[in-house]
């Protein structure tokens, strides 16, 4: 009998790899520094996150900023001629 899994997400994988660390980094700073979890410290962190998720949707969502393609241009070039000096040194020391 064979069993056949389904792939998992690629989120799943993201998710694992910086929600794990993360999660544990809380765990040993509640254990080391307990006294900065009391009610005023996370009350003043929530009051920071919503402040922070209402400037990027009634402010920063609506701004269009416009770079000129100048300096991307620039650094394709830079990194081409990179790519063709390490070639080349490549080539003369073969």
């Amino acid at each position: 009998m064979t069993v056949v899994r389904a792939p998992l997400q690629p989120w799943i994988g993201l998710w694992f790899h910086w929600a794990v660390p993360l999660r544990g980094g809380l765990f040993a700073a509640n254990v080391v520094y307990y006294d900065a979890y009391n009610l005023k410290n996370v009350i003043k962190a929530l009051v920071v996150i919503a402040i922070g998720w209402l400037a990027y949707w009634f402010i920063f969502k609506r701004v269009k900023v416009k770079l000129p393609r100048t300096f991307e241009e620039f650094d394709h070039l830079v990194g081409v001629m990179s790519v063709v000096s390490i070639l080349l040194f490549w080539a003369a020391w073969a």
